[in-house]
């Protein structure tokens, strides 16, 4: 299993090596730095597991998916197109000032827009109710992670201080974790620290931004409106995909309590952090990817099937793991009070290879050829079972019940994802 691990991880080294001399160290410096984003959450686990008990890890992951949500509604999906337009006006100063005043705009607009919504949901929701400070300072946490300028420092290619910043910053939210919560009712403060480790991060490189590149920005909101009227499609299937993929335990709130969703979560996190090495695939090579497409359609069929080989074998090989030591992961993490945990964790263990097959084929196959609206339809199907599915499932099987829609859902988007793909006369394994 390890020499698996090993040979897997080393060809997904060859294809970043692939972008050429300094290319190439952006591209692994910013992979580096999205998977500490993703890993932060995680690497906490295993101490509060200890301190704040199952309720409180299930607070902490419902909370973690309204910060994932506020996170995808502020950002709008603007990763992929505003960084594509800019890609194209790196070297107009006026032009990426009047780009960064029309995102500028749309986030602000957003922001507002989704303080109001949890306003609403906060006095609706029985568990939000309960728990407002906790949820208040995770909707802090989700609206600093939608005001990244990721978007600009990709699509201008200089990826390098934003992903310092960023890190520095995640490592003093992981900091402020250990040396804050000491009890279970202080799970707010959990939030509270990671937004102020993600607030520092993103202040330093819109101040970068501004002082080295664009000069002062004023926000535009009509602009803003306007991109975001061209980027609804993106971020309806973003979106979408973000409720199927990250919200689980804030849909699953709606029928269970705390408990119920502490177990769940316990065998969730461990099932994202399985899904790490392979995650942050997209971001890297995205732009690379789009261009071979049309440029070198060959080349891009090569690098496609390498990774889809590459990550698809490495996450087969998380999944076994994950499935055959599910207990003792959970009991060295969490402790010895989440053996509820550990069938939910078996059924789980088959996302990491079938999000890493889906997201590859969509994301770095479909949509690079422009199928963004066959793309957005699977998340919208996919989507609607899994909500569906964990309202109904849950209420019949409980932690159980919501691993199964989880998986069911993800297994339909992949079949879908997989079908288009071999309908094209070329595709990754043509």
């Amino acid at each position: 299993m390890a020499g698996a691990l090993l040979l897997m991880t080393t060809i997904l080294s060859r294809a970043v090596a692939k972008l050429r001399g300094v290319e190439a160290r952006k591209s692994i410096f910013y992979y580096a730095s999205q998977i500490f984003m993703l890993a932060s959450p995680i690497i906490v686990l295993p101490f509060l597991g200890r301190v704040v008990g199952p309720g409180g890890i299930g607070l902490y992951g419902s909370g973690q998916s309204l910060a994932l949500l506020v996170t995808a509604v502020v950002e709008f999906n603007l990763l992929q197109s505003a960084s594509r337009q800019a890609a194209k006006i790196r070297r107009d100063p006026d032009q990426l000032r009047h780009l960064a005043a029309n995102v500028f705009g749309a986030k602000i607009f957003l922001t507002f827009f989704s303080i109001a919504v949890c306003a609403i949901l906060f006095f609706s929701i029985g568990i939000l109710r309960a728990n407002v400070l906790v949820f208040a300072m995770a909707l802090a946490l989700g609206v600093v992670q939608g005001h990244s300028v990721y978007w600009f420092f990709g699509g201008t290619g200089n990826l390098q201080f934003v992903a310092l910043s960023d890190l520095a910053g995640r490592i003093l939210g992981v900091i402020a974790v250990f040396a804050l919560v000491h009890s279970a009712n202080q799970v707010w403060l959990i939030f509270l620290a990671q937004a102020g480790g993600a607030g520092v991060g993103v202040l330093a490189a819109i101040l970068f931004m501004t002082i080295r590149f664009t000069g002062p920005v004023r926000p535009d909101f009509v602009g803003g409106l306007r991109l975001m009227r061209q980027n609804a499609h993106l971020f309806v299937q973003n979106f979408i995909g973000t409720i199927y993929t990250g919200s689980t335990a804030l849909v699953m709130g709606l029928v269970s309590g705390p408990v119920a969703i502490g177990y769940f979560s316990a065998a969730e996190r461990m099932t994202r952090a399985g899904i790490l090495p392979t995650q942050p695939l997209r971001q890297t090579f995205f732009p690379r990817v789009a261009a071979l497409a049309h440029e070198d359609p060959a080349r891009s069929v090569r690098l496609v099937r390498q990774l889809i080989f590459a990550a698809g074998g490495l996450n087969l090989c998380i999944s076994l793991m994950l499935f055959f030591l599910a207990g003792f992961i959970l009991r060295v993490v969490f402790g010895p009070g989440f053996g509820h945990s550990v069938e939910v964790l078996r059924i789980l263990a088959v996302l990491p290879l079938l999000l890493v097959v889906q997201d590859i084929l969509s994301n770095l196959w479909l949509i690079p050829l422009h199928h963004d609206r066959f793309c957005t339809m699977v998340v919208m199907v996919s989507g609607t079972v899994h909500v569906v599915g964990v309202v109904v499932l849950t209420s019949l099987w409980g932690p159980v019940g919501t691993a199964l829609a989880m998986v069911i859902s993800n297994l339909v988007a992949t079949l879908l994802t997989a079908g288009k793909v071999f309908s094209l006369s070329v595709h990754p394994f043509s």
